[in-house]
């Protein structure tokens, strides 16, 4: 006996991410003899549930929903399109009366909405009223309308007790009991959607495609190549490549497996690039720096080869003074007298070459010879 499944994970509506009344036709299998219809899901838009509760009736079929994780608002009244309502025990289930917000229009198509509004809140309080009963837990409709006039939120087991779900049973075995009793696996979009299911129980990546729709990556870390992925609705991806909003690039292969991912590069922000012309302004300040250095080193070099060759000249010319001195200081022994000295010059060889000229002095004229070499030497110098 074939069984077809339907996943509503999300909220209800025709919305970016949300389940819509196209969505879940899109998972009615003709061929199935009954159906499971998997809750996970806030409420939303009233009208769209009131069809998706509408279209589940009209299959005639067996249908069983299995409540795993939040089931509110309009949610409940598809929940209630079931002959039998099985609750995760973790679940929560809350009825409210049914309302719209950012409504807008004539004062006729207002009281219209609040008519349809009123139809919905009965049939809310007709089914989930029939459900008690069958379930042995009459309540009067007085204090059914009590309940959705407070918003009233119920642990699984509360709305067992209420009457309002058939079985509460734990998460581990509802999974257990789908996995090996239920799914028949001959179908990929079939395998597809039980992944999202899984998705309930095991860790899972929402990501937004950049057209908006929600894809979930069944994954425990984010390494997602090899893992699976579908629209948030349970339908299946085709082959192809979907760019996410965060930058990054899924490949999709026929099967709804994830072949690759990619990232695109950044662009370069304003700090790097301050950060890239600071690097060369150094560079730039370094090689003149450099440069600078270089020039200087050579001038160092030059005044001291100069420094040195003046040094060289000086201690040639002192040793030159220090010659002439020597010389000086051994003729003026020999003469026996001193600079200016105009007593008669010791008799000896007579020096016929001498000028006559009783003031002439020997012994000066080899003083103005040195004086007019010392003269001579600090010239050159």
């Amino acid at each position: 006996m074939p069984i077809g499944h339907i996943f509503i994970y999300g909220g209800i509506g025709s919305g970016p991410g949300e389940v819509s009344l196209n969505a879940v036709k899109n998972q009615i299998d003709p061929a199935a003899d009954e159906y499971v219809v998997h809750i996970v899901s806030p409420g939303g838009d009233v009208f769209q549930g009131y069809g998706i509760y509408n279209t589940l009736k009209n299959t005639g079929k067996k249908i069983t929903t299995q409540v795993e994780g939040l089931c509110a608002s309009i949610a409940t009244l598809v929940a209630f399109a079931g002959d039998r309502i099985v609750m995760n025990k973790t679940s929560e289930f809350m009825i409210h009366n049914p309302k719209i917000s950012d409504l807008k229009g004539e004062s006729a198509d207002l009281r219209n909405v609040a008519d349809q509004l009123d139809k919905i809140k009965s049939l809310l309080i007709d089914v989930s009223s029939a459900r008690a009963v069958r379930n042995g837990k009459p309540m009067d409709k007085s204090k059914l309308w009590e309940l959705y006039d407070n918003e009233t939120w119920l642990t699984a087991q509360q709305a067992k007790d209420f009457g309002f779900v058939d079985e509460v049973q734990d998460a581990i075995k509802a999974v257990a009991k789908v996995d090996l009793t239920k799914f028949k696996m001959e179908k990929k979009s079939l395998l597809q959607k039980f992944m999202n299911m899984l998705s309930s129980f095991k860790n899972a990546f929402e990501e937004t495609l950049t057209d908006g729709r929600v894809v979930v990556i069944e994954s425990e870390d984010e390494e997602w190549t090899g893992k699976k992925v579908m629209l948030q609705d349970g339908s299946p991806l085709g082959a192809g490549e979907y760019p996410l909003i965060s930058g990054k690039s899924l490949t999709v292969d026929d099967t709804g497996t994830i072949t690759q991912v990619t990232t695109a590069a950044p662009p370069a922000d304003k700090q790097n690039e301050e950060m890239d012309n600071k690097i060369k302004e150094l560079e730039t300040q370094l090689a003149e720096a450099k440069q600078a250095k270089e020039t200087a080193d050579a001038a160092a070099a030059a005044a001291k080869t100069e420094a040195a060759q003046a040094t060289a000249k000086a201690t040639k010319f002192e040793n030159r003074v220090t010659v002439i001195e020597s010389e000086f200081l051994k003729l003026k022994e020999e003469l026996g007298k001193t600079v200016g000295d105009k007593s008669d010059p010791p008799k000896g060889p007579v020096n016929k070459l001498a000028p006559k000229n009783e003031n002439y002095d020997p012994m000066g004229e080899e003083a103005m010879k040195y004086y007019r070499n010392r003269n001579m030497i600090k010239q050159d110098a």
